[in-house]
């Protein structure tokens, strides 16, 4: 972000103008540590293992019958693990065209994979989870992802046992994750939104900045859309929304209980399934909105984490101009 960039042309009261500053001041610091690290030891891509069993031991492995099946964890029912080196996790399918589906997370774990140095679980074996039977349902909702159990702790666990120095590692790590993903090239010049198979533009789905799950075949789609809300407000026409950075990958869901501390010493990011190319903002927002909410989804209980929301503005970079546009567009306080 260009210091002092002001495109909307809002005024800034002076508390968001210092926070600006101290954001600012704190990044700098950050990213120039993470240059000098970047020639001392250039972080390197985890290699890929053998896997543990033979491809064709999938579809017994994971049958709901098997007595091998453990819960991952108490936080997230969706997962299971096999022989404590694979875990398996449910998620709904994408409608696509021609009567088609895709698996746009499995496509984003995949290309950070091959494209960063991110330690994220290696994607092994798909199958489609057939409707039970007698039911009105006509074919599969859900894919089953089978991929690499990760042996540590959720950080949303440990975050308030660790030490001052552990948890600055920790920020200053994501905050590298973060600047990896905006280096990844789009696998399909253009297209906005959830990783897809083709480059067929896929309903954007991100709870607090995209609720109506709309598809945008670019980014001036999105931007149409929210130009077009700014005019019916009466609000003035040259703060419209102009941002000029490029669609980077996001995470999307950057909350404690997506980050794993592994036994292995590295940081291990799960759970791709909001992630997408989308306004580099975004990224911020989401993991601001995942410290303020009380609850992630209808089974899970998230406290509220006032420092989450200030870390954001480190690991994500905090845009004051963009957000305060977006506030005045929802009439809502950020």
């Amino acid at each position: 972000m260009i210091f002092g960039r002001n495109q909307y042309r809002l005024p800034l009261p002076w508390s968001t103008w210092l926070r600006f500053l101290c954001y600012k001041a704190a990044t700098c610091l950050i990213d120039c540590s993470l240059f000098v690290q970047s020639f001392i030891s250039p972080p390197k891509r985890l290699p890929d293992k053998p896997l543990p069993i033979d491809d064709r031991a999938f579809d017994k492995l994971f049958r709901d019958d098997n007595p091998q099946w453990e819960e991952a964890s108490e936080f997230v029912k969706s997962i299971r693990v096999v022989k404590n080196c694979l875990a398996a996790k449910l998620c709904p399918l994408v409608d696509a065209s021609d009567n088609n589906v895709d698996y746009p997370e499995i496509h984003a774990m995949r290309l950070v994979h091959e494209r960063t140095s991110i330690p994220v679980p290696r994607v092994h074996h798909v199958m489609l989870d057939e409707p039970p039977p007698d039911t009105l349902w006509t074919g599969a909702t859900h894919y089953i992802v089978i991929m690499d159990y990760i042996h540590g702790d959720l950080l949303g666990d440990i975050w308030p046992k660790l030490g001052l120095w552990k948890k600055v590692w920790v920020v200053i790590t994501l905050r590298r994750y973060v600047k990896e993903l905006r280096k990844a090239r789009q696998p399909f010049d253009g297209c906005m939104g959830r990783v897809s198979a083709s480059g067929e533009a896929l309903r954007c789905d991100l709870p607090g900045l995209l609720e109506k799950r709309e598809i945008y075949s670019s980014y001036d789609g999105l931007k149409n859309f929210y130009n077009s809300m700014w005019r019916s407000k009466g609000r003035d026409e040259r703060s419209c929304y102009t941002d000029s950075f490029p669609l980077t990958l996001c995470h999307g869901d950057l909350h404690k209980y997506n980050i794993i501390l592994g036994h292995d010493g590295q940081i291990w990011l799960i759970d791709w399934g909001y992630s997408g190319f989308y306004p580099q903002w975004f990224e911020y927002r989401r993991m601001f909105i995942m410290g303020s909410l009380a609850t992630c989804n209808k089974k899970v209980i998230v406290p509220k984490d006032r420092s989450w929301q200030l870390l954001s503005g480190i690991v994500c970079d905090y845009d004051p101009w963009t957000l305060t546009w977006y506030r005045q567009l929802y009439s809502i306080s950020i």
